[in-house]
């Protein structure tokens, strides 16, 4: 007997089934191991640090085959244009040494790490926005580490990236909807970067923004 504020099912209506997402099935193409282990050679070698990657998926196989996100001998190469009718899947490649080192890695960690920088950097940029009375700006600093990510205006550069020696990260709120350029509003920061700062070019790193 149901009581009073429990929830009761009718036998005679069909349960509604959960909604359920089906995952990619990885399709990796001759070519990009031969171009992973050219690189493996002459470039990386020991080098165990997290390679920008870049793949694609497409929406008309035949009825009944896996969803595929393919890479290819171009998935090297962020910038190289994606396959007609494709939609481009950028990614991060973590290449290691050992099989011991590749049965460490823990998925769900790397995951869980790559979506907290995503959500640090909005919480950060929402903030900064906030602070000066704006919803957005078209340009700013990044600042970051394993533990925090930091955001100023370009004008705070000085005091923002002060000691800073390595490569330097500048955000730009990008309009373009293209995946292999940018729009031109990087333009005319890098011009304007070249002529004022030649020095501060030279260790530019640019990051294009999309809120989320």
């Amino acid at each position: 007997m149901a009581t009073a504020g429990s929830e009761a099912h009718n036998p005679l209506e069909p349960e509604i089934p959960k909604l359920q997402f089906v995952p990619f099935t990885s399709a990796l193409d001759a070519g990009f191991w031969h171009e992973l282990t050219q690189k493996k050679l002459n470039e990386y070698r020991l080098d165990e640090t997290p390679k920008g990657i870049k793949g694609y998926y497409y929406n008309g196989d035949p009825f009944g085959l896996p969803a595929r996100l393919t890479l290819e001998f171009s998935a090297f190469d962020v910038n190289a244009a994606t396959p007609a009718h494709c939609c481009p899947a950028v990614g991060t490649l973590y290449n290691t040494n050992t099989f011991e080192s590749f049965k460490s890695c823990d998925k769900k960690s790397l995951l869980e790490k790559a979506a907290n920088e995503i959500q640090a950097l909005q919480k950060a940029y929402d903030e900064l926005c906030q602070m000066e009375g704006v919803t957005a700006l078209p340009y700013f600093l990044i600042k970051y580490n394993d533990k925090s990510v930091l955001v100023s205006l370009l004008k705070n550069w000085n005091d923002f990236f002060q000691d800073q020696e390595e490569k330097v990260t500048v955000g730009v709120y990008d309009p373009c909807n293209f995946t292999q350029y940018p729009g031109w509003p990087l333009r005319n920061l890098l011009v304007m970067v070249a002529h004022k700062w030649y020095w501060f070019y030279l260790l530019l790193d640019e990051a294009f923004f999309r809120p989320i």
